[in-house]
């Protein structure tokens, strides 16, 4: 495990791990909910013959990160694609490669709505801003299996985020991806960056913002009207999900491809839940080494 590092930003400390140059293409993989950086241990271990610099940051309201600055604490996507456009200027990274999981990937999509020279390509995972519902059961079915996010809006909801957090979070887990028999201490060892203080009141708001039931943070606002217009993005792009996810169905990706000027080439695993990195790492190394090898560089072969 890498030591945790730090980096300020204009509103936030975000926290960190990193491995590989800093001479080297930086390759930014953002975790999603409910998870940490540890989401991506397997794919980091495939990629160790690779050249390039990996960094790993924690989101918002998990584990070190927190936002000191009281107007932009918000957990609306917007949000999120600005910490990892602050993140990119911090570290002066210039243009990066970005691997997205669940809110990860949603914040690299509308990162890329928001500075798409920022982004030389992105892999993203589960989870897209668009999404495709072209008949009425599909869009039963995906309300159906967003329960948690409406249950969220309301007090009893975010009352159980608080006091029962570990509990819910592992049900999410098993119910997401029930195919996947996932190791109690695979769950543990992210459990901790749950207990951020600012943990429930950033899932309860980005939910809640998604949803229309509150508003977003006015030091975001330029931001929020760009994704919410969502231009089509001219980033390449690599979306993957689980035939089997319970909690973003398969059918909803589809068809997407007007939305990403860039190119959406989308791979589907069959038989794979919600978190195709940890179920499934090799699918998203391989599309990882593509995209690298479609930026140029024989070592990334």
């Amino acid at each position: 495990m890498s030591k945790v590092k730090t980096i300020k930003t204009t509103v936030a400390e975000i926290g960190y791990e990193e491995s590989g140059s800093e001479l080297h293409l930086p390759v930014v993989l953002l975790h999603g909910f409910p998870d940490d950086v540890r989401t991506w241990d397997g794919v980091i271990e495939r990629l160790s013959d690779l050249q390039i610099r990996i960094l790993r940051p924690y989101l918002r309201g998990y584990g070190p990160t927190g936002v000191f600055f009281e107007s932009a604490r918000s957990g609306q996507v917007a949000a999120l694609a600005q910490d990892l456009l602050d993140f990119i200027d911090a570290l002066r990274l210039g243009s990066i490669l970005v691997v997205g999981h669940d809110w990860g990937a949603r914040a690299a999509q509308v990162a890329a709505m928001l500075a798409p020279h920022k982004l030389r390509g992105m892999v993203t995972i589960a989870s897209c801003v668009h999404q495709s519902a072209p008949y009425i059961d599909t869009y039963l079915r995906q309300n159906h299996a967003f329960w948690y996010q409406l249950f969220f809006l309301t007090p009893q909801g975010e009352r159980t985020l608080e006091d029962d957090r570990i509990v819910l979070c592992r049900y999410l887990w098993r119910t997401w991806s029930p195919t996947w028999n996932f190791p109690e201490q695979e769950y543990a060892s992210v459990t901790e960056s749950f207990q951020s203080p600012q943990f429930v009141q950033t899932v309860t708001h980005y939910y809640r913002h998604r949803w229309n039931a509150a508003a977003g943070a006015a030091y975001y606002q330029s931001q929020d009207q760009i994704a919410r217009t969502a231009p089509p993005v001219a980033v390449p792009h690599t979306f993957i999900c689980g035939s089997a996810d319970a909690c973003t169905l398969v059918d909803t990706s589809e068809n997407l491809d007007r939305y990403y000027m860039g190119g959406y080439n989308r791979i589907v695993v069959e038989g794979a839940g919600h978190f195709v990195q940890r179920e499934r790492p090799e699918i998203v190394v391989e599309q990882v080494r593509t995209m690298l090898r479609a930026l140029g560089s024989a070592v990334y072969l």
